[in-house]
């Protein structure tokens, strides 16, 4: 069965398992302070190309895993519209990719201006019944981003928390916290930067979460290294050099892998190449089943 049908009821009980109360998040900060504007331009040059390259391994992965996800549909119809979708997707692979890194750049932008910008907006249609159907499949993607990037803040979340908090010093004191789309590559910038990049597609819900799923898979699941860099470029540059985490211990960049190690130990590998942040500090350029575990958005990390 494919990913997305598969996990939209458990959305759903997730969704009304995370209804608590959390700490609101901020919607609005003073930009980077000047003296940090070099190495947030270092930061984000840097980190872009880390992204480009995950996007580029989740592209060379595409032809397996959809065609793996069109074999499970015995209707035949559907079975076709997988193969259609990823003939799409292969055609707009240059846009894709380069679109993606221009929305990830645009997000270290926006935090340099202290701009926050609305998610991502809702499709508009006059008829009503076409827009309960869109407000229903508007609900379902929201679950299954919702989804990914709690997971992702789960398992990353020291990388997560040392960012919040060195991010702040750089904005002047602002803590966005680490599952709001302002925070520069972030879990919900970095996926929405994704949704938004298949909207032109205009896929149908189903095949939209799975390609989500995928994107958690191949990107999302992998950002580990692109955090140490964000984190070890901040500390090197006097930004919290010694760092304490909630057990006073002192948040290193290069040792903070337990979450991960954990995460992969639960999935089969999938790349035998170097890894995808090491390629991306060779000079690499865009032109050249389920593990969620919920947890509430409480003050670790906010």
């Amino acid at each position: 069965m494919p990913y997305g049908r598969a996990v939209t009821g458990i959305l759903i009980i997730l969704d009304c398992m995370n209804n608590e109360k959390t700490k609101p998040e901020t919607n609005h900060h003073p930009g980077t302070l000047p003296k940090f504007s070099t190495v947030m331009q270092i930061c984000a040059d840097t980190v872009s190309k880390g992204f480009a390259v995950l996007l580029s391994n989740m592209y060379d992965n595409l032809d397996e895993e959809i065609s793996a996800l069109a074999d499970q549909e015995e209707n035949n119809d559907q079975h076709i519209r997988y193969i259609e979708m990823l003939q799409r997707l292969k055609t707009q692979r240059n846009d894709v990719e380069n679109t993606f890194n221009r929305i990830v750049l645009k997000g270290f932008d926006n935090f340099t201006h202290g701009i926050i910008e609305s998610d991502i907006p809702k499709k508009v249609t006059p008829n009503s019944v076409k827009l309960r159907l869109v407000e229903n499949s508007d609900h379902e993607k929201k679950l299954a981003i919702d989804h990914v990037v709690d997971q992702t803040c789960n398992i990353f979340l020291d990388q997560l928390f040392a960012l919040n908090k060195r991010l702040a010093i750089v904005n002047g004191g602002t803590k966005l916290g680490r599952k709001n789309a302002a925070l520069p590559s972030g879990p919900r910038h970095i996926c929405n930067a994704f949704v938004t990049v298949l909207e032109p597609f205009d896929f149908d819900i189903e095949k939209e979460i799975d390609l989500i799923l995928l994107f958690e898979k191949f990107v999302l699941s992998e950002v580990g290294e692109i955090y140490d860099e964000f984190n070890t470029l901040l500390s090197e540059a006097g930004i919290l050099p010694n760092l304490l985490n909630e057990y006073g211990m002192v948040v290193d960049s290069r040792v903070t892998m337990r979450h991960r190690a954990a995460s992969e130990a639960s999935r089969p590998p999938y790349r035998s190449t170097p890894s995808a942040f090491q390629q991306a500090q060779s000079g690499f350029t865009p032109e050249s089943p389920n593990r969620y575990a919920p947890g509430a958005d409480d003050a670790y990390g906010q």
